[in-house]
């Protein structure tokens, strides 16, 4: 009786075996199935990508955003922002040594960026921007401090124009 306990249990295990060895099949086929699927949507992409006009191109046809229309429109920005930090400080810019002129002009277009910068952030911060200023501004030799305040707040007024925003403070 034993030997019959153990041949059952045997043809028992067997056909287990067996389940496990067609379920395993199936399961291969799948992963292959899918796998053949993968790569028909890949070369899919790869020929739209072919097809289409790459960004990188500069043709004009950068789609809705391209990033060499906003790289044009930021420098654009940027130009603006140094005009208006610029005006009206010709006469006192004139009086400065060669060197203070130097650091004035380097900090000023630091200061440009800086403020060109914040303003493709959400929020933008008004009194960064007129601290910026007001740094930049103090490189000046003899000038008010209140000179500076009013400048700055002027100046910074007429970024937040650019930026299509008021300055309700």
């Amino acid at each position: 009786m034993p030997n019959l306990e153990i041949k059952n249990n045997l043809k028992e295990k067997i056909k287990d075996y067996q389940d496990l060895i067609k379920e395993s099949e199936k399961n291969k086929e799948k992963s292959l199935e899918k796998k053949e699927s993968f790569d028909n949507v890949k070369k899919q992409e790869e020929k739209t990508k072919e097809t289409m006009p790459s960004i990188s191109e500069g043709d004009g046809q950068e789609g809705i955003v391209g990033s060499s229309n906003l790289t044009q429109q930021k420098a654009q920005r940027k130009k603006k922002i140094e005009n208006i930090l610029a005006s009206d400080l010709k006469e006192a810019y004139l009086k400065m040594t060669p060197q203070k002129q130097k650091e004035f002009k380097l900090v000023g277009e630091e200061t440009a960026i800086k403020i060109n910068n914040l303003l493709d952030k959400t929020k933008v911060k008004i009194k960064t921007i007129i601290n910026l200023i007001k740094n930049w501004l103090s490189i000046m030799p003899g000038i008010n401090k209140f000179f500076i305040e009013q400048e700055a707040k002027i100046k910074t007024d007429e970024i937040m124009k650019i930026k299509g925003l008021n300055d309700k403070s």
